[in-house]
């Protein structure tokens, strides 16, 4: 079995051509409590010496990021529900729209979501820490536990939003639900 680093790296080598792996543990460099700005930093200089275009950003997982940054000011935990809510908006203003790139922020799922069978549908109002952490995403997925028998695993889209990013989503919404009808003259 391999441990962590050594899943990383092994990852970083296949990877390496294609995409960027940034370690943000602490483990290798001392990059990682620096919240969203830090990782909007960071693609910034791989951007900057790679000339590389940027496609896709994974951020693995936010509640240890959100921690990490809280426990660096000294908050407590309504700190960090506050910073988990508030990533994924950060993420897509500060890399998403930025680089023109879609962001994937990854995160868990509550104890009590995870006691569920694993065909049990799931919603991203279950999440660990906090339950409005896909209030502010565009599409939020949930991955059920591992089925022992079948070794399969349950995927819900439990949202989907089809705006685009950056809108006033109040003022989009009222615009698409009021869409003016033509009628046939009687």
């Amino acid at each position: 079995m391999l441990f962590r680093s050594e899943r990383f790296d092994r990852a970083k080598r296949i990877l390496g051509r294609y995409a960027r792996l940034l370690d943000m543990s602490g483990a290798v460099s001392k990059i990682g409590s620096g919240f969203v700005e830090e990782l909007a930093e960071q693609v910034n200089k791989i951007v900057k010496t790679t000339n590389m275009k940027v496609g896709v950003v994974i951020v693995d997982y936010v509640k240890l990021m959100a921690d990490r940054y809280a426990m660096l000011k000294g908050d407590k935990t309504d700190s960090l529900r506050t910073f988990i809510r508030r990533s994924p908006e950060m993420l897509s203003r500060q890399i998403g729209l930025k680089w023109n790139c879609v962001v994937f922020a990854l995160h868990q799922l509550s104890g009590e979501a995870n006691t569920k069978a694993p065909h049990a549908p799931l919603n991203h109002a279950m999440a660990s820490e906090c339950k409005d952490f896909g209030e502010n995403c565009q599409r939020a997925f949930c991955l059920g536990r591992r089925d022992q028998e079948t070794g399969c695993q349950r995927l819900d889209a439990s949202k989907l939003r089809e705006d685009e990013p950056g809108l006033d989503r109040k003022s989009t919404r009222l615009n698409s639900s009021h869409v003016k009808r033509s009628r046939m003259p009687s």
